[in-house]
């Protein structure tokens, strides 16, 4: 009996403390708002990508450059970018984990300096499956959006 009480005891005590989370948190927003807060929004397949080091004292992490082949375009102002970029992918930093040979909705942010051409997770940007039901509701809700402007 004292070895379950022990047990409990120990199953209480880690449940209970508090622990280290990594998490992304982003502001929850609608197809909409992403759409409007976008410099632009198109599917692309991710041809080429290279790390941009970051080892400054306030860094938030190295940075991934990817060149891209634009599949459709949803907004316009897809035509003049020609890379985009994310944090490198870590837990809890909202990267999309960009990938050569895989195909990514993005949702380029108008943000400037080592943000420019963002497309992190909070932008709505997203990998997708072309081949998923989930990927054609998506792309058919953007070009919606595209198409009531």
């Amino acid at each position: 009996m004292p070895r379950l009480n022990v047990f409990v005891f120990i199953l209480l005590l880690v449940t209970l403390l508090p622990s280290v989370s990594f998490a992304c948190s982003c502001k929850e927003r609608t197809d909409s708002e992403l759409y409007k807060n976008a410099k632009a929004v198109f599917l692309a397949e991710v041809t080429l990508t290279e790390i941009e080091k970051d080892e400054s004292e306030n860094s938030l992490g190295d940075m991934v450059i990817a060149k891209f082949r634009v599949i459709e375009s949803f907004k316009p102002g897809s035509a003049e970018i020609t890379e985009v970029r994310d944090l490198s992918f870590g837990f809890g930093n909202c990267s999309i984990g960009l990938t050569s040979g895989m195909e990514y909705v993005f949702y380029v942010s108008n943000d400037k300096g080592k943000f420019t051409n963002y497309v992190g997770m909070c932008t709505g940007s997203r990998p997708v499956n072309l081949q998923a039901d989930e990927a054609n509701e998506l792309l058919d809700r953007i070009r919606k959006l595209g198409s009531t402007k």
